[in-house]
């Protein structure tokens, strides 16, 4: 990278961690990397803009040449990616695949979790000692990952951190995710690996459900175990299934 040059620029504010703008480096490179450069961010359609803003060289890294990108990537669910969304590119994990062309990405900066279309996405690579590094997926718990954690009941959750010893991780329900800035922030929980599970595979809702059958019945905020200790006889499936539920509500209440 040298002065002129189109690069892209990050920051560590809140808000703005793992995303990447598109800029031009107006001083050369300094040979420590403490002294601030400046850049010069670009708009949308690549023209120049009057937006100025000093950074590390830490921050800097050059426009990622096409050839890294694979044409025909699949975006599985663990991986780790950048989205394109309003002028920048954000680093973000696949968390669920809704199908083919849509997916469910979990970003550390809020909202938490957003949808987007396949084509909005590119392959993440890290900017290590002057070379380009891919990034696989990270571990079966990681930030981003869909999870129950047990409070009482097995409750909907997503993890938003990993601690240092990797046996503990903060949490938050999917009840309390912030869809909108301006809702109020819930409080998070930190829970050991005891108290975390994956969560189940979706399957289909058996028609109906024997005696004596364990279950788990959802009540908000989540899923408790509970037994089928009686079936009341009625011509409807639905009422039947319903009829099951209550009665395990009964039997654990």
């Amino acid at each position: 990278m040298k002065r002129g040059d189109e690069i892209e620029v990050s920051s560590d504010e809140e808000g703005l961690k793992g995303c990447w703008f598109r800029a031009i480096l107006e001083d050369p490179l300094p040979k420590s990397g403490n002294k601030k450069l400046n850049v010069s961010l670009l708009a949308n359609d690549g023209s120049s803009t009057t937006t100025q803003k000093t950074t590390y060289r830490r921050f800097l890294r050059p426009i990622p040449p096409e050839s890294l990108f694979t044409a025909a990537v699949e975006f599985e669910e663990g991986c780790v990616v950048e989205a394109s969304r309003g002028g920048g590119w954000w680093t973000g994990a696949v968390v669920k695949k809704i199908n083919d062309e849509e997916v469910w990405l979990y970003f550390d900066s809020r909202p938490n979790l957003l949808q987007f279309k396949t084509g909005q996405l590119r392959q993440h690579f890290d900017w290590v000692k002057q070379e380009w590094v891919f990034v696989s997926k990270k571990s079966t718990f990681r930030c981003g990952t869909m999870v129950e954690v047990k409070v009482d009941v097995w409750v909907p959750s997503v993890i938003v951190k990993e601690m240092v010893n990797r046996k503990s991780f903060v949490v938050k329900s999917l009840k309390y995710l912030s869809w909108n800035d301006g809702e109020e922030s819930k409080p998070n929980r930190t829970v050991g690996l005891s108290s975390i599970r994956l969560t189940p595979p979706t399957v289909s809702v058996k028609s109906s459900f024997g005696l004596m059958e364990s279950v788990e019945v959802f009540i908000d905020p989540g899923w408790r175990p509970g037994t089928v200790t009686s079936i009341l006889c009625v011509q409807n499936t639905n009422e039947v299934n319903a009829a099951c539920m209550q009665q395990v509500l009964e039997e654990h209440s």
